[in-house]
């Protein structure tokens, strides 16, 4: 169980600032998406680690002040376009990004785009990467050459297995018809919105593959994606409103 987390809201302020170029077209219908992530000189003397104070640019020129939780390593920012990832970047203390306090995405016109933030840091889990703590989602329904644009987006905790909820059992039964089915088992003490269910064939392939979502007050889920003379592993992951939590380690159907 993860313990000590600080409950805490902060926002992070991005500025969609238009280019338009000066010669040829292929730039004219692009947008620069500025993302500063720094702490001024007055504050690094007082923030352990560097992640414990970030600062968000709303612009060249004006700042916000933001209050991350402390134990933040690094901080992963990436752009979807029509369900598909199109740019990402990650932010670690001491990185190159962080030092020049400025890090950019080039988008084209158009949209809806969707930023996702993730915070991480803590214990490794079990793929040897920081737990994923503190997350944000915001979207932008579209960009067109000339536009300015600000987008705010609201951070938060991300539900956390063993804490917030629990991935119990699998067990392999047949409904009334006699079909077979893997009755996934789960249950909560935290308040989020849902679970997210991954499947693999075999417990040590990755990435699992995500088949379902389903609501943080069901207690099960039944799958009958299934053959009847296969094992199946799964894991579970939950969500909020700041995005999507760690995975649960695997359990194996019994069959």
């Amino acid at each position: 169980m993860k313990t000590g987390r600080i409950k805490a809201v902060f926002t992070v302020l991005l500025m969609c600032c238009v280019l338009v170029a000066a010669s040829g077209c292929s730039n004219s219908d692009m947008a620069r998406v500025t993302i500063s992530l720094g702490i001024p000189p007055q504050a690094k003397a007082f923030a352990t680690p560097l992640f414990d104070r970030i600062l968000a640019i709303l612009s060249f020129s004006s700042r916000l002040n933001a209050a991350p939780p402390g134990g933040i390593e690094d901080l992963v920012i990436s752009i979807e376009l029509g369900g598909n990832e199109i740019a990402r970047k990650t932010f670690m203390d001491g990185s190159a990004e962080w030092q020049s306090d400025s890090a950019s995405f080039e988008i084209a016109s158009g949209g809806p785009y969707r930023f996702v933030i993730l915070g991480r840091g803590g214990d490794l889990n079990e793929d040897s990467i920081p737990d994923r703590v503190y997350g944000g989602i915001g979207t932008l329904e579209s960009v067109a050459a000339g536009d300015e644009v600000s987008l705010s987006i609201q951070m938060g905790d991300l539900p956390v297995p063993d804490s917030d909820f629990w991935f119990n059992n699998v067990i392999r039964t047949t409904n009334q018809q006699g079909t077979p089915l893997n009755l996934i088992q789960v249950s909560y003490e935290g308040v989020f919105t849902g679970y997210i269910l991954y499947r693999a064939t075999n417990s040590d392939s990755a990435p699992y593959s995500r088949i379902a979502t389903f609501s943080y007050e069901s207690s099960s889920y039944e799958d009958f994606a299934i053959n009847a003379s296969n094992t199946y592993y799964y894991k579970v992951s939950a969500y909020n409103a700041f995005g999507e939590g760690d995975m649960t380690y695997y359990i194996p159907d019994n069959n």
